[in-house]
């Protein structure tokens, strides 16, 4: 026996039975395995914004119709693999147009806000942090230096416009059509509120932190407030070398 296959047997040995028993579980029952090709009409591809000329050639997207049963060996359809319990989700291209035509379907100065609540999504169909906390953040953002009186009547502004628009169903769930369904990882999991810096990084109080660019330096200002800074140390060395 070479040295590979004693390190294999070692980790075989000293791998506990449950181990095996959750990698079957996080095995999938059922694999896609034929798939055809749909073209995208038209009035999908104006409603999420893409601008098309007379010329231009048919847009198409993919979506499986057939499955395998992994455990009996089965092929299955669309049908057949709903009633044995698994989600069927639409084709990544589709739940992108539909989710641009959302976007573009709330009133203009709202659509930043739609995307950032998108951002905030998790795998669960809900959001990375609570649904009050996302607005707050929000509100600091894009509304800053807003009155406390205010502030109220904003908060709760925006979150009759999500449900209004259909992005939320109530503070925890989007709607079905934007929820992200998907098993997280204990990493992603413990990493998840941290995202939102990502997604919302921070600002600086007016005149404070680093300019984004040199473009935005103002030299001359720089230069003189660092020379009345030097001027005002060294003020009390010159008077006694006086």
């Amino acid at each position: 026996m070479n040295y590979e296959n004693l390190i294999a047997l070692n980790e075989l040995i000293e791998t506990p039975a449950e181990y095996y028993e959750d990698e079957a579980k996080d095995r999938p029952r059922v694999v896609e395995v034929k798939f055809k090709r749909t073209r995208i009409l038209e009035s999908d591809l104006e409603a999420a914004g893409w601008k098309r000329t007379k010329n231009s050639k048919p847009v198409y997207h993919t979506e499986c119709v057939q499955w395998l049963d992994m455990e009996h060996g089965d092929f299955l359809n669309r049908e057949q693999v709903k009633e044995r319990g698994v989600t069927v989700a639409p084709s990544k291209s589709s739940r992108m147009l539909l989710t641009q035509a959302i976007i573009l379907s709330c009133p203009k100065p709202q659509q930043d806000f739609v995307r950032y609540m998108l951002k905030l999504r998790n795998k669960g169909g809900g959001l990375i942090i609570s649904q009050k906390k996302a607005i707050d953040l929000w509100i600091d953002h894009a509304y800053a230096g807003i009155r406390s009186t205010d502030r109220a009547r904003k908060f709760k502004s925006l979150q009759a416009f999500l449900y209004k628009h259909g992005i939320m169903l109530n503070e925890t769930k989007f709607t079905t059509h934007l929820m992200i369904q998907g098993k997280s990882t204990t990493k992603e999991l413990a990493g998840e509120e941290s995202q939102i810096v990502r997604v919302l990084p921070p600002k600086a109080k007016p005149g404070c932190g680093l300019p984004k660019s040199e473009t935005e330096i103002d030299w001359k200002a720089w230069s003189d407030r660092f020379r009345a800074s030097t001027d005002r140390l060294t003020e009390p060395y010159r008077q006694s070398a006086a």
